[in-house]
């Protein structure tokens, strides 16, 4: 059984914490992620309400060099 906690800075208050992860999904093609859709982790303490982020960053096309 591999089940563990994710220990890091939580994405909205950046308090060291252990989180839980929510993801976001765009219809952008991107090559980043591998198929037909984006998608963004947002990371999460006990405290905070995960928020979509405020900024995305894909990668739409290969570099062709």
């Amino acid at each position: 059984m591999g089940g563990g906690s994710e220990y890091t800075k939580c994405d909205m208050c950046r308090k060291e914490s252990v989180v839980s992860r929510e993801y976001y999904y765009y219809d952008i093609k991107c090559v980043c992620c591998s198929n037909d859709q984006h998608f963004e982790i947002v990371r999460y303490c006990k405290d905070c309400k995960p928020k979509p982020p405020l900024r995305i960053s894909s990668v739409v096309r290969e570099n062709d060099e």
